[in-house]
C-alpha cells in the first residue's frame, strides 16, 4: 500500500461526500423563485454542473479504492494515475482562474480554496505513483 494514494483515497471519500450533500445544501440556499423563469433555468443548470463535480469525484474515489485495495487495475495503474493527477491539477487552475476572473471579494483564495485541495490531491496522486 502506497501512504499516498491512501490519504488522497480518504480525502477524495470525504470530498464526494461533503460535495454531495453540503454542496447542494449550499446550492438550495440561492434557489431564485419558481416564477423568475430564466433565472432558475440557469440555476438548474448550475446545480447541474455542480453535481457532475460530484460523479468526477466519485469515480476518482473508486479508482484510487481499486487501485489501492485490489490488483483488479495493477496493468493501468500508473496511466490511471497519471491521469488523475493530470486531472486535478487542471482543476485546480481552472478554479483559481475562474476565482482570480470573479470579480472582488474579501480573502477570496482563502474562502473559495478548492483550488487548494485539487493541488494537494494531484500532488499526493503524483508522488504516489
Amino acid at each position: 500500500m502506497n501512504t499516498f494514494l491512501i490519504i488522497a483515497n480518504v480525502i477524495v471519500l470525504i470530498s464526494v461526500i461533503v460535495h454531495m450533500f453540503l454542496g447542494d445544501k449550499d446550492i438550495k440556499s440561492i434557489m431564485p423563485d419558481l416564477s423568475e423563469h430564466k433565472r432558475f433555468e440557469n440555476w438548474i443548470m448550475a446545480r447541474g454542473a455542480f453535481h457532475v463535480v460530484s460523479v468526477d469525484i466519485l469515480m476518482i474515489t473508486a479508482g484510487l479504492t481499486l487501485i489501492n485495495f485490489t490488483d483488479l487495475l495493477d496493468p493501468h495503474r500508473t496511466i490511471l494515475l497519471q491521469i488523475m493527477s493530470i486531472y486535478f491539477l487542471l482543476y485546480a487552475v481552472f478554479f483559481l482562474i475562474v476565482v482570480t476572473v470573479s470579480g472582488s471579494l474579501p480573502k477570496k483564495f482563502l474562502k473559495l480554496c478548492q483550488w487548494a485541495l485539487f493541488l494537494i490531491l494531484s500532488g499526493l496522486i503524483y508522488f504516489g505513483i
